[in-house]
């Protein structure tokens, strides 16, 4: 049975106790306020059974209980997570190596890196995201691959990790900095949880926003730069949606010169082109009488780094 647990230091914290023995005794939701180590304790002593904590360190006022995000689940979310790790697989290889380390995840999301650094054998996995977000379907594919893990989940940003004293080997982050609202502060952070000058900080980072899938939506090449939005919200979902409102907007030269700020050695570096590249001809002119963009954002998709830092 995989652990959540979380010792932020956070001004609100939501602790709920989720007794799951996966699929023979029924999630039980129980919110505490004080004394929930006394309940730990008592859980263990009498063997009821097996136990995961889940603690939710909020960046906000608002929370969203487990139960709640349970109904919130997308369609087919254990077969996404497991197609997503062949994505990590195929990306990550190149810049990152977990067996046998301790690895920080900013932006876990669904949990899918934590199962590749899991299958990898990562000696331990910690996850944070600021988004709530229930590791049951990640629980069941651990399950039903008899893999025994323990990791723990974090609902709170990079910095409050670092604000912890939590240190770690490596920092591993996959298809998430386009999302992070303030990257300078973010790439601080995970400089500042690296244990030595051995320990690396791994991102790949895809597709950036003014690339032609940049949207993260199924609508044309480059839409979103050079059509209205109106016209295409109706042709995606309230998730698609969400997603696409909180994008950065990070551009490549914003993403390396965050990295030159907070005084990153860069060990490996690498772009991927545009998917649609050879189509940037049909819609360059629709494009650059609405935004100003270079040809040089619009022609790059995604980029994989591996960073070190000299302490």
């Amino acid at each position: 049975m995989c652990i959540f647990s979380s010792s932020i230091p956070t001004k609100q914290n939501h602790v709920a106790f989720v007794f799951d023995e996966f699929k023979s005794v029924p999630v039980l939701h129980l919110l505490l306020v004080d004394f929930y180590y006394i309940f730990f304790i008592l859980y263990f002593s009498i063997g009821l059974g097996e136990c995961a904590i889940l603690t939710n360190n909020l960046i906000s006022n608002s929370c969203i209980s487990f139960a709640q995000e349970e109904q919130l689940l997308p369609p087919d979310i254990e077969e996404y997570i497991i197609n997503s790790r062949k994505h990590s697989e195929f990306f990550l290889n190149e810049i990152a190596d977990p067996r046998e380390k301790s690895v920080l995840i900013v932006g876990s999301g669904w949990g899918t890196e934590i199962l590749w650094c899991i299958e990898k054998g990562a000696k331990n996995v910690v996850g944070v995201d600021p988004a709530p977000r229930s590791m049951k379907p990640l629980n069941n594919i651990l399950s039903d691959r008899c893999l025994i893990q323990r990791y723990t989940v974090h609902q709170a940003l990079t910095e409050d990790i670092a604000a912890a004293g939590m240190k770690f080997d490596l920092v591993l982050s996959n298809n998430a900095f386009e999302h992070i609202s303030d990257i300078h502060s973010c790439l601080g952070a995970c400089k500042s949880v690296l244990k030595n000058e051995e320990s690396r900080v791994a991102i790949f980072t895809d597709p950036l926003f003014y690339s032609s899938a940049g949207s993260h939506l199924p609508i044309e090449p480059w839409q979103h730069l050079w059509d209205s939005e109106e016209s295409f919200r109706n042709k995606v979902d309230d998730w698609l949606w969400t997603e696409y409102k909180y994008l950065n907007k990070m551009t490549v030269t914003d993403f390396l010169n965050a990295i030159r700020v907070n005084n990153f050695s860069v060990l490996k570096m690498s772009t991927v082109k545009d998917r649609n590249l050879g189509l940037l001809q049909m819609y360059k002119s629709k494009i650059v009488n609405n935004i100003r963009v270079s040809d040089m954002d619009l022609s790059i998709e995604g980029i994989s780094i591996e960073l070190s830092a000299i302490f």
